[in-house]
């Protein structure tokens, strides 16, 4: 009889360390990020959403190379459009921070190419490798093949205080628990200097900017409009509210702050300029345009990873009181460099998709 009893506390023992280890590895596969995929002419990820803008490092060398804006036989498309008419040049970010690698494909190998472009990648980034680069398929491509890279890394003057999960309302009204950070009634004072307060005007209308060590101004902009302008409006708006604010521009004790924490991890393949011939070439047309985001921004800081590919080939066939600052609701992220004109990474937060879920969020 001990000898059955001491049987059947083995065999729980085991079942028991088994459901733990199944339960870990759950865990484990909650907490990777897989990107999302995503493509510009199912409008699901465009310029009104997300948008980082070593895709415009790419195009301008393609336009380089071509000689002129990009125009296809059957029509210019709007992202065509949109994509020529784009004011923004190497100066908006530090040579530092970005890397650029244009090569005819012709005879040469992708083998050679990718080498060399992981050896630039080293001794600028310290980066030995490239998933996404990795995956690139230019098997008998006759074309152009253009690579940008733009990394970006910052941290707060002090690290916010994790205040764990809180309620988010999405675009559509439900109520998501996510993690946040920020201030709290109980923060040390210090943590204020971290934030400048560019526009106030109520609890559904201001503007605060982050600050950091790297002088990279992180910007949150909360408004109830945040569908009704695209990415670029909605940063000329909050330039203008800023610029035309008077008010209290430091926060004072015991207001709060609520800063989502957020994860974006996207690829985009602008899958509406590909396969269509460019006027003034001989048969050539984009094969691939695509761009990976990876984005986060945590109580410490936040990081901006970027990689986009262009390629061409030749067509053989056609192709007051204590004042609460949260950003619980829809709102709007820039970033960018200190005294430059222009944001050199944006998004709209709408509903849950790139933020952090509490333990037990949907």
């Amino acid at each position: 009889m001990k000898k059955i009893f001491i049987l059947i506390s083995i065999l729980i023992i085991l079942l028991i360390v088994n459901i733990i280890i199944y339960n870990l590895n759950i865990d484990t596969e909650k907490t990777c990020i897989k990107p999302e995929v995503f493509y510009s002419s199912q409008g699901k990820v465009d310029f009104n959403v997300v948008w980082c803008e070593n895709f415009v490092l790419a195009w301008n060398e393609l336009k380089n190379y071509i000689g002129n804006d990009i125009e296809f036989d059957d029509g210019t498309s709007e992202l065509a459009k949109k994509l020529n008419q784009r004011n923004f040049s190497k100066n908006i970010i530090s040579h530092n921070d970005y890397y650029i690698k244009v090569s005819k494909l012709n005879d040469g190998t992708i083998t050679d190419l990718k080498n060399d472009i992981y050896k630039d990648l080293k001794n600028k980034f310290k980066i030995n490798q490239s998933n996404f680069l990795e995956n690139i398929d230019v098997s008998n491509q006759n074309g152009i093949f253009i690579y940008t890279m733009l990394k970006k890394q910052f941290h707060f003057l002090e690290d916010f205080d994790n205040l764990n999960q809180n309620i988010f309302i999405d675009i559509n009204g439900k109520e998501n628990r996510v993690n946040f950070f920020g201030i709290s009634d109980k923060s040390e004072e210090k943590l204020n200097q971290n934030v400048e307060i560019l526009y106030f005007k109520n609890y559904y209308s201001f503007i605060l900017k982050l600050k950091t060590k790297e002088n990279e101004e992180v910007i949150l902009y909360k408004t109830e409009d945040v569908e009704k302008y695209s990415l670029d409006e909605l940063y000329d708006n909050a330039i203008n509210l800023s610029n035309g604010y008077e008010g209290k521009k430091e926060l004072e004790k015991d207001d709060i702050l609520l800063v989502p924490y957020i994860n974006l991890n996207l690829i985009i393949n602008y899958d509406e300029l590909c396969n269509k011939e460019i006027q003034g070439t001989d048969g050539e047309y984009i094969s691939n345009a695509i761009q990976n985001i990876d984005f986060s921004l945590t109580h410490s800081g936040g990081k901006v990873n970027s990689e986009a590919i262009i390629m061409t080939d030749i067509l053989s066939a056609p192709p007051a009181k204590a004042e609460y600052y949260e950003f619980n609701s829809p709102f709007v992220i820039f970033i960018k460099e200190n005294n430059k004109d222009k944001p050199y990474f944006m998004a709209k937060i709408l509903d849950t998709t790139f933020l952090e879920k509490g333990l037990n969020g949907e």
